[in-house]
């Protein structure tokens, strides 16, 4: 009886630790209200090669530009990948999305070549961004992985955040509709979200 009480209570407790780790999200900074062109140019500065491109991904001139940083081996960014691919698949959003990829000081070409940077491939035309030590992410003040900031046609900033409810949740949630509806032109009451993912720096 003792012994079941025991494993119910370390049970217990193990769920409650996992649950607050599902749900606790990581440090968000200031992040930069404006996309100047001096940032964009560092951005295809640090390009790798081109992806290939995604055939539902529009080539005309896009209205929006959306800036995702990613860990490439954070499992909890799937879910944001997952989501990103819902948004992409609209053919009425003029989106381009900026997979900037977070690669350490002294690591290989290998930290662009995992299953996260390979389905962030098929959502863009533009070539995986090169975010050795973190310079970038320094740059936009994101730390942490999934971290998505969305810039209009002038460079301004109406969405910053994660776009799940949770880590590794995936599918329909608060910040996910967010996102779209700023997409579709609409106004939203909140525009800035919690990350839920791994922390890059």
């Amino acid at each position: 009886m003792l012994t079941s009480l025991f494993l119910g209570a370390v049970l217990l407790l193990g769920l409650g630790r996992l649950t607050h780790y599902q749900t606790q999200p990581g440090p968000v900074g200031q992040v930069p209200e404006n996309l100047t062109s001096a940032v964009l140019a560092s951005l295809s500065n640090s390009s790798a090669a081109p992806t290939g491109g995604a055939e539902g991904v529009h080539s005309s001139e896009p209205t929006w530009q959306l800036l995702v940083f990613v860990h490439p081996k954070c499992p909890c960014t799937r879910a944001t990948i997952h989501n990103l691919d819902l948004v992409s698949r609209r053919s009425d959003l003029r989106l381009e999305i900026i997979p900037v990829i977070f690669r350490p000081l002294h690591g290989d070409a290998t930290w662009l070549e995992t299953d996260n940077t390979r389905r962030l491939a098929t959502l863009t035309r533009r070539s995986l961004v090169d975010d050795q030590d973190s310079q970038l992410a320094r740059q936009f003040n994101v730390q942490v992985s999934g971290h998505c900031l969305l810039y209009d046609g002038a460079g301004r900033l109406p969405f910053s955040g994660g776009i799940t409810a949770s880590r590794g949740h995936e599918g329909r949630c608060r910040p996910l509709a967010a996102l779209t509806k700023t997409l579709e032109g609409h106004s939203i009451d909140q525009t800035r979200w919690p990350v839920y993912g791994c922390q890059m720096y």
